[in-house]
Formats: C-alpha cells, sequence, structure tokens
C-alpha cells in the first residue's frame, strides 16, 4: 500500500523508457499519478503528471530530507514553480540554495548536478524537457 494506493503487478505498469510506474486502477479515475522507483530501490519522494509531449507536473510531497539526493538529468529542462509550500529551495552544482515560490523560472542543463531540497507542504514543478540536447 503507498499513500492509499493499492500498488501491484496486476494494477501497475513500467513505463521503460522514463522508469516510472503507472498506477491506473488506484480507484479514483482522475488519479493520474505516476511513482519513480531509483536505481537504489527505494521509492522517489515525487510524483509526475504527464500534461502533454515533454511537459509534466511534478508533485513533490514527501519532506524527508534524505530522499532529494544530488542527481543529473539526461536533458536541458525548463522548470516553472507552479505551487510551493513553505521554505522549499533548489540548488545547483556549486551554487547558492535558491527559494522556490510560484512563478520562479529557472533551467537546468543536462549532465548537470542539481538537488530539491525540501520544505513544508507541496511543491509542483512544470517541467518542459529537451530531449534534442543529446
Amino acid at each position: 500500500m503507498l499513500r492509499g494506493i493499492n500498488v501491484t503487478k496486476r494494477t501497475t505498469k513500467l513505463l521503460r523508457r522514463t522508469g516510472h510506474v503507472e498506477c491506473p486502477d488506484s480507484g479514483n479515475p482522475s488519479d493520474s499519478r505516476l511513482i519513480r522507483q531509483g536505481v537504489s530501490g527505494k521509492m522517489k519522494p515525487y510524483s509526475d503528471q504527464y500534461i502533454g509531449g515533454l511537459i509534466r507536473n511534478r508533485i513533490f510531497h514527501d519532506p524527508t530530507p534524505d530522499l532529494y539526493e544530488w542527481h543529473r538529468d539526461r536533458y536541458d529542462r525548463e522548470i516553472t514553480v507552479l505551487e510551493s509550500g513553505d521554505g522549499w529551495k533548489f540548488q545547483k552544482d556549486h551554487e547558492t540554495p535558491f527559494l522556490l515560490y510560484p512563478g520562479v523560472e529557472f533551467e537546468v542543463k543536462a549532465l548537470s548536478y542539481h538537488r530539491v531540497i525540501p520544505g513544508n507542504g507541496t511543491l509542483v514543478l512544470q517541467i518542459k524537457e529537451d530531449t534534442v540536447t543529446l
């Protein structure tokens, strides 16, 4: 059981391209959450809602600090903060963390290290990915 969603082999579908697990039979027809499992096997602290094409909303809902690791992404990304609880921050490699609040826009270049620093409440980011960068 994961946050009220029964995740079994019958109700999940692995999306091999992205490494996400889709939970279509969660009991709520409007629930389009995708849960990402990392290489280490632990669950990621976010879910993705695909809007269309290469645009998705990433919803961070777990404030446990050790779930937020430094990482790199394969493609350039344009990010817009749609919603933010108190204290959420973003940090790029060798830079000072900056506060996230609705309306903030920034870019993350492919293969550059970065991380989210959790705060209170929920953080929602809109991510536009450029798959031509590699």
